[in-house]
């Protein structure tokens, strides 16, 4: 994959993208009857009504939802383009629409509240429409009279079926002609009208939820994960064997060979009751060995089962709890990641069932264990266990954005919880009792098992190598903490607008959308494990670690969770916390944000540390770009020592703390060397660095050591410099003499040299000095206005005096707009070859501010690759058309501000003539586990120091 977004380890030539403004959009309401720009068309007033559409000129910020409440309005949702419902009387509207920045204000019209595919949408069953009328569904705002909307339906004499009210959502169930419903949708209750949907079995639909949330993708399991290795024990009634989804055709009894239960401990026999077969078949259910069938599959329906009867756990009555050991029990079988659908319905109390848990996961750092919250109105225990994951019920498939059951929270304590929330009703799966059938339950027990079968693709992923590359490397490896998982899920959380509020008492961090967590080659966002710390290696109070992120881009939410797993609480005390970490984050414009301060599903600068929970989140949808400082403080450790998981999603580089390398220069100006500023074979050359001083304070007497590895194709002629002083954050390049090199006459052109710098104030950072030239980096900065709605573009023009064949290409684009949508990007090399960069994408979007290949794909026709094997020698032509017909508008013309190509050589290019090689009197330093790579074969010699 060419896409190179995210690397832990910077390289010398990496390319830092800076910020994409998403300001101002286009001037359409993006609405699902069509596309509307109020101010070219006829807007009746209706000024009776109280709902309306506000359009402002630019992007909304909390500012303007602010002063829209001081107007008088209630903002209710966000409609694109720069709009909001909101809910004012009609004397408000003046008001509004003298606000600074209203665009237009309106009312929500009738006609916009009718699905366009209403009386038209296929269905498998013809009587959905018989005698004219039709099965719809009538969504009214929030807060709405349900009652006086279904009497008003009933008086235009449409049939009520039902009615249905969860959160803020209004809901009416009718069967009725289109004129009636059109009539209904002059009702100013009334926010949307479509047909109800079809009934289908939602097992399937529930993988592609969990797994990303776009039907019909699965893309977790496209990537070759489905629980290979993994290990789910489950409590719950016992498990049909003798079904499809389990049964093994060699040899059907459990045991560590079976295919599917590696363990079966029941008081009870192998008897097959309906909810531990339906659970298990969510979890890791498989026909294929025994009938060829993949319908229905388990979430990961390649792990295996360490199961024990729910009927034998003690604890409810006078008997002592014995979960601790049957989890146990389950570990030992191999289990990692334990599903639980069960729980007591009799007591909001942190009990013994729940510091089972805690105690277990607290002993055992290695395990996730999940629990499905109650089904009844309010949390119950042993899901208010601090270190477990606790998961609620929303719909399946197109429902999955609705909460469908599950205790509310908080935790007695005042803690979080739930923590997610997965499909759990109207989920199809194994059925006991029968050869291979399903059937559909609902409930917080589907829940459950849906997160811990993608808590085991998780762990898979962990175990198998793909972080940090995106792809499978078995010796990248690791096996992750119970914490990490739960961060990882809980970073993966997607807010549900109809829950009312994010991170909320009934969602908590929202329903799983797994892929959103992880990173995957080809991916345009990234993955980090800050840390993944055990409790051994834990902070005491007071300790503090520092991180920090380069975040290129504010396009892709920048997410960052903090799990740790403390000790149990005590029974006999009200509150369960024992540790407190807490999470801290301070932007690059110097604000400071703390974990769990949230005002509409974004991290706001104020509030106070959380005392509470151990699950903290700093979520920005639009972060800003620069260099992010994060913080974990160990503000009361007061039993042991606290690990903890840290991780985060974005578009980012991460960086260590200290005095690290930014740059350096090649000078090869003097006797030895050739004057091209490349490092060739046989040249000697000074090498200034530049240093950025990260430490959190300023820096003086700097002096800096430059470390080669053993192996290495060069010598150290001088490897030490001075710098000058430079205050925290600042960079500072050394002082002369610079650091000297020779290097080897026979060093492999297209080799990388991977030098260290070590100052007495941070640990060595890393960076790669190139033998020969592998990268072409050539750019125009000659800002050029390109013609507004003609067919002639604007030409700008590169030229490229080197001789390479292209091995890859990347292109950085910079262009103001108001709307890009209206643009179209073309390259075009010397050979003739052209590749559409961009094609009135991105309705909506200002700008252009990005680097093709390496952080978008182009649009098409063509694609970056189409250059590979070209030679780049030559011009290069960019493109850009405005094209999009209209009258002008008084707005600014789009300007190209800059481009820049960014060619890797398929080979290393080395200078003939070079200088004869200096002769080699032996490194000064010899590095410590120091390697250089070579281009062409990636060949790593391996040194320790003597």
């Amino acid at each position: 994959m060419r896409a190179r977004l995210f690397q832990i380890v910077i390289a010398a030539w990496m390319l830092t993208v800076g910020a994409t403004d998403a300001g101002a959009a286009s001037v359409e309401l993006r609405l699902a009857a069509g596309p509307f720009d109020p101010l070219e068309h006829a807007a009746g007033e209706q000024r009776d009504g109280r709902y309306h559409v506000v359009q402002f000129e630019r992007s909304i910020d909390e500012a303007t939802l602010d002063r829209l409440r001081v107007a008088g309005a209630e903002p209710l949702s966000y409609l694109p383009d720069r709009a909001y419902v909101v809910r004012a009387g009609a004397a408000s509207l003046d008001g509004i629409r003298a606000l600074g920045g209203v665009r237009w204000a309106g009312a929500f019209r009738p006609e916009w509240k009718l699905a366009p595919d209403l009386g038209t949408r296929p269905f498998v069953d013809a009587t959905r429409r018989g005698a004219g009328r039709m099965r719809a569904t009538v969504e009214l705002h929030p807060g709405e009279d349900l009652d006086a909307a279904a009497r008003a339906a009933a008086g235009l004499g449409a049939e009520l079926l039902g009615r249905q009210r969860f959160a803020a959502v209004r809901r009416l169930e009718l069967r009725a002609t289109r004129g009636q419903l059109e009539r209904l949708a002059r009702l100013d209750a009334v926010a949307w009208i479509e047909e109800s949907g079809e009934l289908s079995l939602r097992n399937d639909d529930a993988h592609w939820v969990v797994q990303g949330g776009d039907a019909p993708a699965t893309p977790v399991w496209d990537r070759g994960l489905h629980g290979e290795g993994q290990i789910v024990g489950v409590i719950d009634s016992p498990i049909d064997v003798r079904s499809c989804f389990f049964r093994d055709p060699r040899d059907n009894s459990p045991g560590p060979d079976h295919r599917k239960i590696v363990s079966y401990r029941s008081s009870q026999g192998l008897v097959g009751f309906s909810h531990g077969t339906h659970v298990a078949g969510i979890v890791a259910g498989d026909a294929v060995p025994a009938t060829g069938s993949a319908g229905n599959r388990g979430h990961a329906w390649a792990a295996r089962i360490a199961f024990d009867n729910a009927g034998d756990i003690y604890g409810s009555d006078f008997d002592p709890s014995n979960l601790y050991e049957r989890l146990t029990l389950a570990r030992a079988d191999g289990a990692r990641v334990h599903s639980n659908s069960w729980g007591d319905e009799g007591t909001v109390r942190y009990t013994t069932w729940s510091r089972d848990a805690d105690l277990f996961a607290y002993d055992h750092e290695d395990a996730l264990v999940v629990f499905a919250t109650s089904s009844r109105s309010t949390l119950r225990t042993p899901e208010n266990a601090k270190n477990v994951l606790a998961v609620g019920a929303t719909g399946n498939g197109t429902e999955s954005d609705a909460l469908c059951i599950g205790g509310r929270g908080p935790t007695t304590d005042g803690r979080r919880k739930p923590d997610l929330v997965a499909p759990g009703c109207g989920v199809a799966s194994a059925r006991n009792n029968s050869t291979c059938s399903t059937r559909t339950l609902s409930g917080t027990s589907m829940a459950a098992p849906a997160v811990a079968g993608a808590a085991a693709l998780a762990r898979q992923y962990f175990v198998e190598g793909y972080y940090p590359s995106g792809s499978p490397r078995p010796e990248d490896g690791l096996i992750p903490s119970g914490a990490l998982l739960k961060a990882v899920l809980i970073n993966a959380g997607t807010d549900l607008p109809s829950a009312g509020g994010f991170p909320g008492d009934r969602e908590g961090w929202g329903r799983v959308a797994l892929d959103d967590a992880l990173y995957f080659d080809g991916d345009d966002r990234g993955l980090v494990v800050l840390e993944d710390r055990r409790n051994v290696d834990g902070l005491r109070t007071e300790k503090v670690r520092s991180f920090s992120l380069n975040v290129r881009d504010d396009r892709h939410p920048l997410e960052i969770t903090l799990a740790y797993t403390e000790p149990p609480g005590a029974v006999y005390s009200v509150v369960a916390t024992v540790n407190d970490l807490d999470l801290v984050a301070v932007s690059p414009g110097g604000r400071l944000h703390y974990g769990n301060n949230f005002r509409n599903g974004t991290s706001v600068s104020r509030g106070a540390p959380d005392a509470r929970n151990n699950v903290e989140q700093l979520v920005f949808p639009h972060p800003e770009t620069g260099e992010w400082s994060i913080e974990v403080h160990a503000t009361a450790v007061n039993e042991g020592r606290q690990g903890f998981a840290l991780v985060a999603t974005g578009q980012f580089d991460e960086l260590g703390a200290g005095l690290r390398y930014d740059s350096h220069v090649v000078k090869d100006a003097g006797p030895g060397g050739n004057e091209d500023g490349v490092a060739d074979p046989g040249e000697t050359i000074v090498l200034p660095v530049t240093l950025r001083n990260r430490l959190g304070e300023p820096a003086a007497g700097v002096s800096a050591r430059l470390i080669a590895p053993a192996s290495a194709p060069v010598s150290l002629l001088r490897d030490t410099a001075r710098f000058p002083d430079f205050a925290d954050g600042e960079r500072a390049s050394s002082f002369d003499p610079h650091f000297e090199l020779a290097i080897d006459r026979d060093a492999p052109c297209g080799a990388e040299v991977e030098l260290g710098i070590e100052t007495p104030w941070s640990e060595r950072s890393v960076f790669a000095l190139p033998i020969g030239r592998i990268r072409i980096e050539a750019g125009s900065t000659e800002a050029g206005t390109i013609p507004y709605k003609s067919p002639t573009p604007l030409r700008s023009e590169i030229f490229v005096d080197e001789e390479i064949v292209v091995a890859d290409a990347n292109v950085e684009v910079r262009i103001s707009h108001l709307d890009v949508s209206e643009l179209t990007v073309r390259l075009t090399s010397p050979a003739g070859t052209s590749v559409t960069l961009h094609d009135k994408s991105g309705g909506g979007t200002r700008d252009i501010g990005t680097t093709f290949d390496l952080h978008r794909l182009p649009d098409g026709p063509g694609s970056l690759p189409d250059f590979d094997g070209q030679s780049a020698r030559g011009t290069w032509t960019l493109e850009v058309f405005d094209t999009v017909g209209g009258e002008p508008r008084p707005t600014p013309r789009g300007v190209l501000r800059s481009w820049r190509l960014l060619l890797d050589a398929r080979d290393a290019v080395c200078s003939p003539g070079t200088p004869a090689a200096a002769e080699r009197p032996g490194h000064v330093t010899r590095g410590r586990a120091w390697y250089y790579r070579s281009r062409a074969a990636d060949v790593k010699g391996l040194e320790t120091a003597d």
